[in-house]
């Protein structure tokens, strides 16, 4: 709608881009908090973006530019991914600290948040949605047998079981291939895993490609998994990794 890249990050840095080569920096409202997520509602024409440090964690803007502090929600949670759910004209937030009653949030306007329940208190980093199974999944790098959970209307959620108790950052849903795809910073061989309902979870083989990721996207024009993190020794200039199908990873220079 905007033609427009935003990213977030520490020191309350935001930055913008229209063709993703030159970026311009822009004022954040809510000082030198540590921007952790950004997200796009189309139906809004509403950014938000989530902090883990200061004292109001909720920043919106209509355009990208301009940005608000929104003083409504003021729990102290440190959020780490947020998301629009558009079956569901949601706003949803995951946090990797708290209690089981202020690891969740909610907003139908970026605005006026609500606090829901999680299953269990694991450090929550990532959260996705698929329109398609009208389904919310999100992962963490704590727990014991628990390190995903699931909802399909955002306010009850359940635990499920991860292929492995890895550290898992991040999570995206790859419509054209019907799997919600994860990825982790920790693990021999299996730092990826994948899934088809949010339910049931296997392992990808990730032999020689034991890079510690932290973050992994998918792209439905190029048909792409994208993949990135941070290694060393043989693999200190190859942090990306990309693949067509979530089987074949494919290693790429940067």
């Amino acid at each position: 709608e905007l033609s427009l890249f935003v990213a977030v990050g520490s020191l309350g840095r935001i930055i913008t881009s229209v063709d993703g080569t030159i970026w311009i920096t822009r004022t954040n409202p809510a000082g030198s908090i540590t921007l952790t997520s950004v997200a796009w509602s189309s139906s809004l024409n509403l950014f938000v973006a989530i902090a883990n440090t200061g004292t109001y964690r909720i920043i919106t803007s209509p355009n990208g530019i301009t940005w608000t502090s929104q003083t409504s929600f003021t729990n102290t949670s440190n959020w780490n991914s947020v998301i629009w759910a558009s079956g569901l004209s949601l706003f949803v937030a995951v946090a990797n600290s708290g209690t089981t009653t202020t690891q969740i949030a909610t907003s139908a306007n970026g605005t006026t948040w609500t606090l829901q329940t999680s299953p269990v208190a694991n450090t929550w980093t990532s959260v996705c949605y698929s329109s398609s199974l009208n389904l919310l999944v999100a992962v963490s790098n704590s727990g014991t047998g628990n390190r995903v959970m699931t909802s399909s209307n955002a306010t009850s959620w359940t635990s499920r079981t991860s292929a492995a108790d890895n550290n898992w950052t991040s999570v995206c849903w790859a419509p054209e291939l019907s799997l919600f795809i994860a990825v982790s910073n920790n693990g021999t061989n299996n730092r990826m895993m994948k899934s088809s309902n949010g339910t049931s979870w296997t392992l990808i083989d990730t032999t020689n490609l034991n890079i510690d990721y932290n973050v992994i996207i998918y792209s439905s024009n190029l048909n792409l998994l994208i993949a990135g993190g941070i290694s060393s020794g043989l693999y200190s200039n190859n942090k990306i990794v990309t693949s067509s199908d979530s089987n074949i990873w494919i290693l790429r220079d940067t």
